[in-house]
């Protein structure tokens, strides 16, 4: 969790540079485009694959209870090695941005050996942590454990179709190949990060509602409905071959219909259910960030099926839903302080946080849907558009003003969480039975 708050707080100072290198006004002067294509790969890679993945071995470890042994350090160890090495390639000679989608990468050994070391420590987690959920899950079946399972399974077909052609052929030599191999496995990957949403939004709804969100075998076939998809995908590697259009097409349909049905109707009954519980569940700041949530994930899953060609209506479609996954894991983070021995901060800094990270984010996918609308092509610098319409001003101003309020959010989490860590640890309250992910002094039945 700890590297996870790393990444997070880089990916947000680069952020800060894409923001503003992006936005009319200042975008002509802040960077250059080697240095902003630089900046949006490590964003990128912070932002989506090692918070999201350093996010999912903490779960799984929690997951699997018990005191972690030498393996679990070794993972640990080489998950913060690669990072290291990932952030230290920005400094190696010209390294050369490759705008994959999902994994981009700089073309540089410093990165590529510590995208392979954390993607190993990830690996290695899961695999000493399966033993342990499992054990769990049939002592006592919830959801945030079941979604650790089946999250599990899913990000290791991921990283084997990631493996399997470097095995066979080596490393890629140029752009056109990073694209090709992580395409695959970065959207086999969406459907780990899918169920584990599903759990933490699971978690938050039964802390919101104080009772159970749904019944055992409904969240289960939820969760079995989010993961069953990932099936076919070792069909698709036998029917195309990776370099073909037919390859990337069958993808992009798995995803686009097998990836939103389950966490869409879990949020629609969540929404529900929380309108129904009153004005005081309704209203209550501490319940927002789920809300918020939910909403998010629904706009990405809007902005993904008006995606035609390569616009910014692309980011406004990821945004929606990476930002819903982070606004759910913020969400937990807080709640998760004082199972680790601190205090739950109530100050005003951290129930506003997620209120400013998610207004941000809900201003910055409209707007970005917005001029991709309009035409904005996507992974490109302001200069570079040509376009100088008032609406298209309009609507990258509003992308600033939704990534100035998103970033602000973003590093406030960060600034709030290091803070409470700082503090005194109290003592720990044992959590009973199979309550170990809830903070004990919260009311949670089901």
């Amino acid at each position: 969790m700890l590297l996870a708050l790393l990444a997070l707080a880089f990916s947000t100072g680069f952020a800060v540079l894409l923001v503003a290198s992006r936005t009319p006004i200042s975008g002509g002067f802040v960077a250059s485009v080697s240095l902003f294509r630089s900046a949006l790969v490590l964003h990128v890679g912070l932002a989506v694959v090692v918070w999201f993945l350093s996010c999912a071995a903490a779960l799984w470890s929690m997951a699997a209870g018990g005191v972690p042994g030498h393996t679990r350090w070794a993972a640990l160890a080489l998950a913060y090695a690669g990072v290291l090495g990932m952030l230290g390639a920005l400094f190696s000679r010209s390294p050369v941005p490759v705008l994959a989608n999902y994994i981009p990468v700089l073309d540089s050994p410093v990165f590529l050996l510590g995208l392979v070391s954390f993607l190993g420590g990830v690996a290695l987690c899961g695999a000493t942590s399966i033993g342990g959920v499992l054990s769990h899950v049939k002592k006592n079946i919830t959801a945030w454990r079941v979604a650790a399972l089946l999250s599990i399974g899913v990000t290791a077909i991921a990283l084997l179709a990631l493996a399997i052609p470097v095995a066979q052929s080596g490393v890629p030599t140029h752009a056109m190949q990073f694209e090709l191999w992580a395409w695959g496995p970065g959207h086999i990957l969406q459907f780990a990060h899918v169920l584990l949403l599903m759990g933490v939004w699971n978690v938050l709804g039964e802390q919101a509602l104080v009772r159970t969100v749904a019944s055992r075998s409904f969240m289960a076939g939820q969760l079995l409905l989010a993961a069953l998809p990932v099936l076919a995908a070792p069909g698709v590697y036998i029917a195309y071959p990776i370099d073909s259009p037919e390859f990337r097409r069958a993808f992009t349909l798995l995803m686009a219909w097998g990836s939103w049905p389950a966490p869409v109707l879990l949020g629609g009954c969540l929404l529900v259910q929380i309108v129904r519980a009153g004005r005081g569940v309704r209203m209550a700041l501490d319940n927002l960030p789920l809300v918020l949530s939910i909403f998010l994930f629904l706009m990405g899953c809007l902005c993904g099926a008006a995606i035609h060609g390569e616009s910014t209506m692309v980011p406004a479609h990821y945004h929606g839903t990476v930002g819903a996954v982070t606004l759910a894991y913020m969400a937990l983070g807080y709640r998760l302080l004082p199972a680790f021995g601190f205090a739950q901060g109530r100050g005003r800094l951290e129930r506003w946080q997620p209120a400013i990270y998610g207004t941000g984010l809900i201003i910055l996918v409209a707007s970005l849907a917005w001029s991709g609308w309009l035409g904005v092509p996507r992974k490109s610098l302001h200069g570079e558009t040509g376009m100088q319409s008032l609406a298209y001003f309009s609507a990258m101003g509003l992308v600033g003003l939704g990534g100035l309020l998103a970033v602000s959010g973003a590093a406030l989490f960060v600034f709030n969480i290091v803070r409470v860590l700082r503090t005194e640890r109290v003592p720990t309250v044992q959590v009973a039975g199979d309550r170990s992910i809830y903070p004990a002094n919260l009311p949670v039945r089901g």
